[in-house]
């Protein structure tokens, strides 16, 4: 759930607090509240949680007033009865805790690499000795489009075991699914399966698309090197400018590397198992992970391999549909713990989930945008430095643009609080702050420090995010065209 609130601001003598409402306008905190005192009736915060575009947001309402208060009857009456006359969606409970399913899974060897490959399959690195020799020859046969012919089991295996197997080599191959295994509908061993291409397709349309993903990547992919980091964070973000999400599609690719990377369009799915062919291609390990959202709908996402162990990406949560043109790392290269509050991962077919590396490769460590939350210290002067040495690094014009900066906080669950709330309550002090630290610093650039400004927090993944409106000085944005 990605929990960022964007808000338009106006100064008005330090009286006004930040609120986003549906018109994404400035309103004055403190006079709502001096009205709700006349009304005598308390203030109030509503917190309403709806879809868009996949990923769950929210809505924050200031209520306050009698009125308001009557207003809001009918809309929470039917929401009441809604929420009565649903059928309940699937979700695991959040306080629940799940100490084992991140803990030692197989790690990486040599001998999990797939038959032909060098690459590193978690999914068959989970399989048990009997039923490996399955998985390589349902790989060998759809790697060589071996369909329509009886395939023999290397040994007899139940219906439950054979389907683990399958999910197990669909979950590491995004590019076979195209196919389908058939077996015998039995309670007894099975001995043989047959593969053939999914409904709605042909063998020769099924060749015909995948040359046409291996084209598509290969453009994405072109010029992009590095280490394990630099590629993972180049092909995030080279896909969020290929994709867009598609809301509410039923068509089998809309979840398929094929909608991802040559239709450019599609669901969580086509972001996850896009991101996992690429990282792939690119002889890096990538899991495909799914389970359920915050809000219990079905949703998934990845796992990478680095040096120090497995890091989570949400490359559909990074995808900031009301923020178009901005590329964000929220959920990118993040220890399992940061997602705990809302995804709920499956283990199955997995049997365990990829154990988590250190946290060193995670994208705002890796590249300094970072403040260490520390008790007693004073967070603007820390939060405004922050920004101020990312904004230095910024192109910037002569014209005054918002300009995308974001900072990770590292620190315990309260302290990372007062800071948010440092973020949230004094943010034209930081900006105020911001401007003093480059005039002592002779850097060359101005910030508007009134008027209205953008900014997201994460809760989740403790983002701060920040759009000031920046340029450089005119003698400066002269000088640098000269």
């Amino acid at each position: 759930m990605r929990r960022r609130i964007p808000v338009a601001l106006k100064e008005q003598a330090r009286l006004l607090r930040p609120l986003c409402n549906r018109q994404n306008r400035s309103i004055s905190i403190q006079l709502l509240k001096k009205f709700s005192q006349l009304c005598m009736i308390p203030s109030a915060f509503l917190h309403f949680n709806y879809i868009g575009r996949g990923r769950e947001k929210q809505l924050l309402l200031f209520v306050t007033g009698r009125a308001a208060a009557v207003r809001l009857l009918p809309v929470l009456f039917a929401a009441l009865i809604l929420s009565c006359c649903a059928t309940p969606a699937r979700r695991p409970a959040p306080a629940a805790p799940r100490p084992d399913v991140f803990s030692a899974a197989p790690a990486r060897s040599q001998d999990a690499a797939g038959p032909r490959s060098g690459l590193f399959f978690y999914g068959r690195s989970c399989l048990k000795d009997e039923e490996l020799a399955l998985y390589d020859l349902l790989d060998d046969a759809l790697r060589g489009w071996n369909t329509g012919k009886r395939l023999e089991l290397p040994v007899p295996l139940d219906a439950q075991t054979l389907k683990r197997v399958w999910n197990s080599v669909l979950y590491d191959h995004p590019v076979y699914d195209w196919a389908r295994c058939v077996y015998p509908d039995t309670d007894g061993l099975i001995t043989c399966c047959i593969l053939e291409p999914r409904a709605g397709l042909t063998v020769e349309a099924a060749r015909t698309r995948s040359r046409e993903i291996e084209r598509a990547a290969d453009q994405l992919l072109e010029g992009i090197g590095g280490s394990d980091f630099e590629i993972a964070v180049a092909v995030h973000d080279a896909l969020l400018q290929r994709i867009t999400y598609e809301q509410g599609v039923q068509d089998a690719d809309a979840g398929s590397v094929y909608g991802g990377l040559v239709r450019g369009r599609g669901v969580c799915d086509a972001y996850s198992r896009s991101y996992q062919y690429l990282l792939q291609r690119m002889g890096i390990a990538c899991c495909y992970i799914t389970g359920m959202s915050g809000r219990g709908i079905a949703h998934s996402w990845n796992a990478v391999l680095l040096e120090d162990g497995w890091y989570y990406v949400d490359i559909t949560w990074d995808d900031v549909p009301d923020e178009k043109g901005y590329l964000f790392h929220d959920y990118l290269l993040v220890h399992p713990r940061e997602l705990a509050s809302d995804h709920f991962p499956d283990t199955e077919p997995y049997g365990k989930l990829p154990p988590a590396g250190t946290g060193q490769f995670n994208y705002y460590i890796q590249n300094g945008f970072f403040v260490n939350a520390q008790a007693g210290q004073d967070p603007v002067p820390s939060i405004a430095r922050a920004f101020s040495d990312q904004l230095s690094t910024r192109e910037l014009t002569d014209e005054k643009r918002p300009v995308f900066l974001e900072i990770r906080v590292d620190g315990d669950p309260g302290q990372y609080t007062r800071w948010r709330d440092a973020f949230n309550e004094h943010l034209f002090d930081i900006l105020k702050e911001m401007q003093r630290l480059a005039s002592e610093g002779g850097l060359p650039f101005e910030i508007e420090t009134t008027g209205s400004v953008a900014y997201h927090f994460n809760d989740s993944t403790r983002v701060l995010t920040l759009f000031p409106k920046a340029s450089l000085p005119a003698q400066e944005s002269v000088e640098k065209g000269a």
